[in-house]
């Protein structure tokens, strides 16, 4: 049997992170929302989802790894807004839904359990569950690495960038995937 080849098992990769965004988070099959409101939300999650994804996708196989590192946080961050939008029911979803169409950030939205909704405490209760724990705060922390140039920038990053890196990379992305599949299907 032939061994693999390093580009194959990128390509490979690429095509299970594609995967994952249609069967965790576009396919609509298993949606039971209880209002229009929160099927737009999920609407708009699934379309920066995808769009976010297929640009991932596309920079990796022009083989710009250092670019395509910027969307850990974009999609992580999108995780976070919907986690915190998983946490309401009844009227206080739809005030929070409301914050969430208005352009507010969660600390904006209805307190939970008597706290505002900042990133650090939306990231405590995530670490808090035995499924997720730090899928999304050790995300958080790799996309800010690339959010300041002196940290990532150096000439020699995309040059330095294995193919090992680029297999993890995408896979780490592919993870983020399905964890924002799963919080749409705890959304009501």
């Amino acid at each position: 049997m032939e061994e693999k080849q390093p580009e194959d098992k990128i390509i490979w990769r690429l095509l299970l992170c594609q995967t994952n965004l249609q069967q965790q988070v576009l396919d609509e099959s298993r949606d039971n929302f209880s209002s229009e409101k929160v099927k737009r939300f999920a609407q708009y999650v699934r379309t920066f989802a995808r769009v976010h994804t297929e640009a991932f996708m596309t920079l990796c196989a022009a083989n710009n790894y250092v670019a395509a590192h910027h969307f850990y946080r974009l999609i992580s961050d999108c995780a976070l807004r919907v986690y915190a939008v998983t946490l309401f029911e009844g009227k206080k979803l739809d005030r929070c839904l409301d914050k969430f169409f208005e352009g507010k950030e969660p600390k904006k939205y209805p307190k939970y359990k008597g706290k505002n909704l900042e990133p650090n405490y939306i990231l405590e209760l995530i670490k808090q569950e035995d499924v997720y724990g730090d899928i999304i705060p050790a995300f958080q922390e790799e996309g800010n690495r690339s959010t300041h140039f002196s940290s990532f920038y150096e000439p020699e990053m995309a040059e330095s960038i294995t193919d090992e890196d680029k297999k993890d990379m995408i896979g780490y992305y592919s993870g983020l995937i399905c964890f924002l599949g799963a919080l749409l299907s705890r959304l009501k």
